[in-house]
């Protein structure tokens, strides 16, 4: 116990020292450093700074080289880190597109899960790359959309960061719960700055390494499960503390499409912003709402698992109905669009990019082009002639 808690306030005490010294820039007079790492977040109200993810990841990363890890995992794992750190970053300045975040996802997770599956999954090492690939790319953009509001990231992740660390003592797996340690403390020294109104907020860089934590977390507790459960059990339990991103990912996608949207354009029918908006609650009311009632359906699930005994499949399906059911109880009046016909016919319309028309060129005799100069139209020089 007292090694873990060594990790905890080790990685608390270095990730709020490298969160006020990104904060002091403010103040410092170095262009050069002001330049690079002094970002203001053009959504906030309270001009709060970007790149407080930065600090975190970079604790994380340091604190837990001294995990008892093999190296190729090890050195998996820091590469994926730095690629997710550093596009993060990117995105946080110069605000990347979409297809290149994702693609950037793609390729961290892909790397990582590659090794990791050929490490701890033997003769199922192509399942578990998959898995881990599915999940890996979910849970980075579910994280993201999970940090919403001030202190909803901190107090989300602390959530899983705990589920982990109850499955890790359940099931004997003491490098899951020296990583729990390490993430959750560098999360929680994020509190002091982010608590509403926030003075920084964590960026793209936070809460995608957040995630990533994730996905770290479920290969080192799989590894201890797999010699005490079969391989579907231990996926399963591995990845059941990271149904609250996906599960988010999932009910955006369904929404949105029920909405008659794109699945992949953002809305503001996440439930944080429904509490909000139609609820009228505070940003601090609706954080600890989330906080306590997923705290529930978790601290609901490791009791149907460990006291009970529950079928491992029937506990991960009562979790997932018991967020989607939450969700669709205060948001489904507001997801669909009035006058919109769920069909599938419309779903397909939906995905379809928005602007374009196609002509099939066979039913069309000949083409002319236009060109408009400050809304004026071109004469050709047949029209010039004419007049």
């Amino acid at each position: 116990m007292k090694l873990y808690l060594t990790y905890f306030f080790s990685s608390f005490c270095l990730s709020l020292f490298g969160l006020l010294a990104l904060y002091s820039l403010r103040r410092s007079k170095v262009t050069s450093l002001r330049r690079a790492f002094l970002i203001y977040s053009g959504k906030s109200s309270s001009g709060a700074q970007l790149l407080a993810g930065l600090p975190i990841a970079l604790t994380i990363m340091g604190v837990s080289l001294l995990l008892p890890v093999s190296t190729g995992v090890k050195v998996s794992y820091f590469i994926c880190s730095a690629m997710i750190t550093f596009y993060g970053y990117m995105d946080d300045r110069y605000e990347l597109r979409p297809i290149v975040k994702l693609f950037s996802q793609v390729i961290s997770v892909a790397c990582f899960s590659i090794v990791s599956s050929l490490s701890i999954g033997g003769q199922f090492s192509t399942i578990v790359f998959v898995v881990m690939a599915f999940y890996g790319v979910g849970i980075l953009n579910g994280t993201n959309l999970l940090d919403g509001l001030d202190t909803m990231s901190i107090k989300l992740s602390t959530l899983v960061y705990s589920t982990y660390i109850a499955l890790a003592m359940y099931y004997v797996s003491p490098v899951t719960i020296s990583f729990s340690m390490i993430s959750m403390g560098a999360v929680l020294a994020f509190s002091f700055l982010n608590k509403y109104p926030s003075k920084m907020h964590l960026g793209e860089i936070g809460g995608a390494f957040i995630g990533f934590t994730y996905l770290f977390l479920m290969t080192s507790l799989f590894s201890s499960l797999k010699s005490q459960v079969n391989l579907v059990e231990a996926l399963i339990i591995s990845v059941l503390p990271m149904t609250l991103s996906m599960g988010e990912v999932g009910i955006s996608f369904t929404r949105r499409l029920m909405n008659g949207k794109s699945p992949f354009k953002g809305d503001k029918f996440h439930l944080h912003h429904i509490l909000m908006n139609y609820f009228k609650l505070t940003p601090p009311q609706t954080t600890n709402i989330l906080f306590f009632s997923y705290g529930m359906f978790f601290t609901f699930s490791l009791s149907m698992l460990a006291l009970f005994e529950l079928n491992v499949q029937l506990t991960y399906v009562t979790l997932i109905f018991m967020i989607g059911a939450f969700q669709a109880y205060f948001g489904m009046k507001y997801w669909m669009k009035k006058g919109f016909k769920f069909s599938l016919r419309n779903i397909l319309k939906s995905l379809r990019k928005e602007k374009l028309t196609i002509i099939d060129s066979s039913k069309v005799d000949s083409f002319e082009f236009q060109i408009v100069d400050g809304g004026k139209k071109e004469e050709s020089d047949d029209e010039k002639k004419a007049a």
